[in-house]
């Protein structure tokens, strides 16, 4: 698949930051400065570190899930002291390398999952079908993250995947995430692919 792939802008807003943090700024001008300067500062670290292999990422999502990207430009704004999120695309700071290459993988792929209308609907009858009660959260968690294994598996390595995977089990609420990655290896990251790719669009 040779497909256009969207050109990835990192940027900072003070808005949304003021937002997410529920007006803080308005109170904490240390708080303010604080992560006005690490968002900041961020932005061109992530854009040279983005720069050799963003394309490649972009692409191999297109191929894995067999979706067409159709947004031409996406702005990833960056949110020091605040989590990652898929739209808008949203990236905390000061992360090392491989960290950032995760979290912005992991949030282009549930980004990818919407560029077409109906496109999980095979999947989530699959899923559903299968396991009934499961959360909204582990359903998706489960699709995203066996996209992200056949990512991994052929531009990184299990290990790198797997020190990830091993980073979703500390967070405070990462039960719903280490569940998914538990589906995801019983199913087999190719099964829960296969099924996404019998949706009909």
């Amino acid at each position: 698949m040779d497909s256009m792939v969207p050109e990835i802008i990192f940027n900072y807003s003070e808005l949304y930051a003021s937002a997410v943090f529920n007006n803080a700024f308005m109170y904490s001008k240390g708080f303010a400065e604080e992560v006005r300067k690490n968002s900041n500062e961020a932005i061109g670290v992530y854009t040279s570190l983005w720069k050799p292999k963003g394309q490649t990422i972009l692409k191999t999502l297109s191929e894995i899930t067999g979706i067409e990207w159709r947004e031409k430009t996406i702005v990833a704004y960056i949110i020091d002291q605040y989590r990652g999120y898929s739209s808008p695309l949203t990236i905390p700071a000061n992360m090392g390398e491989s960290r950032f290459l995760y979290i912005m993988t992991h949030e282009l792929t549930h980004r990818i999952l919407d560029q077409r209308e109906r496109a999980v609907e095979h999947y989530e009858s699959w899923i559903k079908s299968k396991y009934p009660d499961i959360m909204p959260i582990v359903r998706n968690h489960v699709l995203v993250h066996a996209i992200d294994t056949a990512l991994y598996l052929k531009l990184f390595s299990k290990e790198e995947l797997d020190e990830h995977r091993g980073i979703d089990g500390t967070k405070k609420f990462g039960d719903p995430y280490v569940k998914a990655w538990e589906l995801v290896d019983k199913e087999g990251y190719q099964e829960v692919i296969n099924a996404l790719k019998e949706s009909k669009a």
